[in-house]
């Protein structure tokens, strides 16, 4: 270490906060509240401050993107203590937009800020004439704005300010944006990388920067329509339980005995339980003669299952028709353009004005939100109309549904290519996601190849210091860890090679790899992997095949058509067309159970179920009523209003969910100032120590 106890100061840079750059409110600013006691405080300062805020009360900033890594704080804190002239500098906040742009500004800006060049106040002006050594701290695309940073540093800064250390904290590096420029390094300068094997975002999502959009989608109520959209996912749920009871209430008691009723009363007690397929061999033979006996005039669900079904559904549809709404009032916004503010440091006048939508993108989709309303209505209607008389004809459900004018466009929507992964909603998307990525760059996990070729004065190499970070995360800590590791492997071998594929591509025209990789991250969404991880049955398709042909023979014969049994066959079509895409795409179970959560972790992620939950679970139903559930923001079912709930820390997402792996695993390297890189940091520290 130097004797000359030179100023070493530590700045922190946060990373991007929203990926998608959706919410205006989010910055990600890497300094806390007045109110909070900074980093670099005295200690006599730091007691005072203590004593005026009593420890139930002292306010928390959710702003402050390290507001939650209280041990990356508290080492830092003590890092400062144990040196005469260590300065820790967190005064520097920007946008978080996942851009290049964003990143640019904000590393010019610091730049900028600290020496006073451009105009900007100078934060360390008492310091211009020393020597000074700097040591940056980024994580995530923090490190990015570091780099540009860099490059202005080059441009204005004294030259007695010299880089000392950069430290990396799951920075994603570009093969082409923001290069690092080591004018300004000292000379002994090492570059300390932290980084985590489970980390997707620095991996893969990072690879694509977006369009700005900060205040858009919040002026285009989005926040509204996925809250909506989470209340009708959560009350769908409830959908097939009514459905059998149902079915299983129609009145079909005049039918003759024999062999024949023995086989409805099968498929019966089926839907009751659960369906077995085997027990069902040979029952759809019978089925046909049964069903021609079951005359429809006369045929009624069972009034209070029916109330409840109707209800249910009508709830379903409302919200559905309100999504509508809203999504057509956000498309027209969003393909005309907002005005909205920004900080000066992005724009010279605080106003950008951002259009999303390409006109003949937004006119496609309003076309199919008008195809699929117009049935939507009909069926909002004809639904309140039954429950307002009462009575439920068996044939009465397939015609309330409109089946033509509903539920076929809905189908034909979400309908897709195996093959190709085409179809009518993937299209569209495919569309947004190549007009809204500003740029495609493929990332590394190292900074090494930004590094090639750049020596200091002497003529050397700058040193990295590789610090793996793994072994820290929560994922190698759960049961059968090595069996998880290896499928990890697997999919993040997969993601790879899709990367390989779009580099250089304008993802405009790289249609197929850009869904290759969007279905390989939905294909191990936990939900999503459950409902289609079923072997497609060849026997289970045929059942399924000569019950609606058998359902159709039926209406022959009393002269009805048969387009709802049509469409169920295709929708059975689509069900297994998703259900190849997921199978191909899924390398095996990546989301651990909560059984398998050690029990030391377990509360970062569990939920301890509440008596007040357990005793509305033994509730009975009322009959009639909705079984839809009070939704998160409690505004979408009035009669459940949302009780107060007391604080509490937002439990993080499972281990080995694509959340966990983008967010939770991307932050490890940041929940402490971990050995490797707190060693490698003091090695370059040109302070003296207070111990001697």
């Amino acid at each position: 270490m130097s004797q000359e106890n030179v100023i070493n100061i530590v700045v922190l840079v946060s990373g991007t906060v929203d990926p998608v750059n959706m919410d205006p409110v989010l910055r990600s600013v890497s300094y806390p509240a007045p109110s909070l006691v900074p980093l670099d405080d005295s200690d006599a300062h730091q007691k005072a401050a203590q004593k005026s805020q009593p420890a139930a009360k002292k306010p928390k900033d959710k702003d402050w993107y390290w507001e939650e890594n209280w041990q990356f704080r508290n080492e830092l804190r003590m890092l400062r203590k144990q040196y005469t002239n260590l300065h820790i500098f967190e005064a520097h906040g920007w946008t978080g937009d996942n851009s290049v742009q964003a990143r640019t500004i904000s590393g010019t800006y610091l730049a900028n800020r600290l020496c006073g060049a451009e105009g900007e106040p100078a934060f360390y002006s008492g310091y211009l004439g020393k020597k000074v050594h700097f040591h940056f701290i980024g994580h995530s695309h923090g490190g990015n704005v570091i780099n540009e940073l860099t490059r202005q540093a080059a441009k204005v800064w004294p030259k007695q300010w010299r880089i000392r250390t950069i430290t990396y904290l799951s920075t994603p590096f570009f093969s082409k944006l923001h290069q690092v420029d080591t004018t300004a390094f000292d000379d002994d300068c090492k570059i300390i990388n932290a980084f985590c094997k489970y980390d997707i975002t620095q991996r893969v999502i990072a690879d694509f920067s977006m369009h700005p959009m900060t205040g858009l989608m919040k002026a285009a109520d989005s926040d509204e329509i996925g809250c909506i959209a989470r209340c009708l996912a959560k009350d769908a749920g409830a959908t097939p339980r009514l459905f059998k009871e149902l079915v299983c209430s129609l009145n079909v008691s005049f039918l003759k005995e024999g062999s024949s009723s023995k086989a409805w009363k099968t498929l019966q007690d089926n839907l009751k339980d659960g369906v077995d397929w085997d027990d069902l061999r040979g029952v759809t033979g019978a089925l046909v003669d049964d069903m021609k006996k079951l005359d429809i005039r006369v045929a009624h669900y069972g009034t209070a299952e029916a109330k409840r079904f109707y209800t249910h559904v009508l709830g379903l549809l409302s919200r559905l028709h309100d999504i509508f709404t809203r999504l057509r009032a956000a498309i027209i916004m969003l393909r005309d353009g907002f005005t909205y503010e920004v900080h000066k440091s992005v724009h010279p006048s605080k106003k950008m004005t951002r259009k999303v939508l390409h006109p003949a993108t937004a006119a496609k989709f309003i076309l199919e939100l008008n195809r699929l309303e117009g049935g939507l209505n009909k069926t909002k209607a004809a639904f309140t109309s039954r429950l307002s008389k009462g009575r439920f004809p068996a044939l009465g459900l397939v015609q309330d549904i409109y089946v033509v004018e509903f539920l076929k466009p809905l189908i034909t929507f979400f309908s897709v290519n195996p093959k190709t992964l085409r179809g009518p909603l993937w299209d569209l998307l495919a569309s947004v996601l190549g007009e809204q990525v500003e740029v495609f760059d493929n990332t590394s996990a190292t900074p090494v190849n930004q590094l090639a070729g750049k020596v200091n004065s002497k003529g050397r190499a700058f040193t990295v210091v590789p610090v793996e970070v793994t072994r820290a995360d929560h994922y190698t800590q759960v049961k059968e860890a090595a069996r998880y590791d290896a499928t990890f492997n697997k999919f993040v071998k997969r993601l790879e090679s899709i990367e390989a594929q779009l580099a250089g591509k304008d993802l405009r025209t790289a249609r197929q790899p850009l869904m290759e990789l969007l279905f390989t991250l939905v294909a191990h969404l936990e939900p999503v992997r459950d409902l289609f991880d079923f072997p497609i049955d060849a026997e289970y398709v045929g059942w399924f095949s000569t019950a609606m042909k058998a359902s159709i023979k039926w209406k022959k014969f009393w002269g009805q058509t048969s387009e709802f049994e049509l469409e169920l066959m295709r929708l059975l079509t689509v069900a297994l067309d998703y259900a190849a895409i997921i199978k191909a795409r899924n390398v095996g179970k990546l989301e651990v159970d909560e059984v398998q959560i050690p029990p030391g972790i377990k509360a970062e992620y569990v939920e301890k179920p509440g008596v007040k939950e357990l005793q509305s679970a033994k509730k009975p139903g009322v009959e009639g009523a909705s079984a839809q559930v009070a939704c998160d923001c409690g505004k979408h079912a009035p009669k459940a209003p949302r009780p107060e709930a007391e604080e509490a820390n937002a439990l993080k997402p499972l281990p080995g969910s694509i959340p966990y792996f983008a967010m939770v695993a991307h932050s490890t390297s940041r929940q402490t100032l971990h050995e490797g890189v707190k060693t490698a940091l003091k090695q370059q520290l040109t302070t003296l120590s207070k111990g001697g």
